[in-house]
This record gives C-alpha cells, structure tokens and sequence, in this order.
C-alpha cells in the first residue's frame, strides 16, 4: 500500500527497479516489444485523445439521463442507475 509521503511513494517506485536491476530503458524497450502493434503510438499524446473522447462520451452519457430526468451517479469511469430504469424506455 502507497503511504502519504512523496519520498515513501518515491522508495516505493525504487526499491522494485532496484531489486530487478532494470532501468526506464529497458522496460520501455519490452513495453515496446510487447505491445509492438500499437508502439509508434507511444509518446505521441494518443493517450489524450483517448482521454478527451472518452470524456465526451460520458458526457452524452450525463446529458441524456440528465435531460430525461433520470437519476444517476457518476463514479470516475462509470456511472449508477436505478435498476427499475432497465425497463424504462429512457435507456
């Protein structure tokens, strides 16, 4: 578990690189070879705009029940509903 501190955080992010022996480097070389299909994407901000469109689509998501007056509770990247709404012609 992380604790409150920055340096505890930090020790915690470098006691495991210490221990294997790795460094940045190599990992971003097997995260590269692992993911090699979608490599040229790394460090080129497609993360952001998968970000950026995932936020548009929970906004459509709000909107709609927002403007159909259904309740509901959004949580980070999902959202609650009442079940009885699954009948509803509102979903």
């Amino acid at each position: 578990m992380l604790v409150g501190s920055r340096r505890a955080f930090s020790d915690q992010i470098r006691n495991p690189i210490c221990e294997t022996g790795l460094k940045f480097g190599d990992v971003y070389d097997l995260a590269v070879k692992y993911h090699e299909p979608i490599a040229d994407a790394f460090g080129s901000d497609a993360g952001m705009e998968l970000m950026n469109l995932d936020a548009a689509i929970a906004l459509d998501v709000l909107y709609h029940f927002c403007s159909a007056g259904a309740p509901y509770l959004s949580v980070h990247d999902f959202f609650l509903f009442q079940r009885v709404l699954r009948t509803n012609s509102v979903v």
